[in-house]
């Protein structure tokens, strides 16, 4: 016979299946090499499964795989009202607060901003969005930055901006 010492063996957690946050965005994002019509996917989950998938189809069988979404997005809420702004050069006068649901944000050189760094969707009204680069990002608190430094109204979503958008928008 032959004795062996007692495993701890401490049961893992399965992780939850649970639907990903996804948000479809019919813009034209900047650096995009797709077509305008083709639209975006944004999908968020914690935790992130590694790759989410999104298919379509015209009924209810026969789906296609459509769109791998390889890395999470980052999502979050204005916390401040955000007034139109100018169209085509730098908003220094404008500086927008966010909280983010996930993820974190980097403030980016001129150079890289005018190349197309940090973009954000501004939702301004359901399913109309608005495209705004910033070039500084402070963490003022957790998961809050305020945004400055911004060129409004990017790729021809100048018609998207809101007059006066409040507080809140995704």
């Amino acid at each position: 016979t032959v004795s062996a010492p007692a495993r701890d063996v401490t049961p893992g957690v399965a992780p939850a299946l649970v639907a990903p946050l996804a948000i479809f965005l019919d813009v034209p994002l900047i650096g995009s090499s797709g077509s305008a019509p083709a639209g975006h996917v944004a999908a968020a989950q914690v935790p992130w499964p590694g790759t989410v998938a999104f298919y379509r189809a015209p009924e209810q069988s026969g789906f296609d795989l459509a769109a791998l979404v390889a890395a999470p997005a980052v999502t979050g809420v204005t916390l401040t009202p955000l007034p139109a702004g100018p169209v085509s050069r730098l908003d220094r006068g404008t500086t927008l607060r966010v909280e983010l649901d996930r993820g974190a944000l980097t403030s980016v050189t001129p150079l890289a901003l005018l190349s197309g760094a940090n973009v954000a969707a501004i939702e301004t009204a359901p399913h109309v969005w608005e495209l705004v680069q910033f070039q500084s990002a402070i963490l003022v608190a957790p998961s809050t930055y305020d945004l400055s430094q911004l060129l409004r109204g990017q790729s021809g979503s100048d018609n998207d901006m809101s007059i006066a958008l409040p507080a809140g928008a995704r």
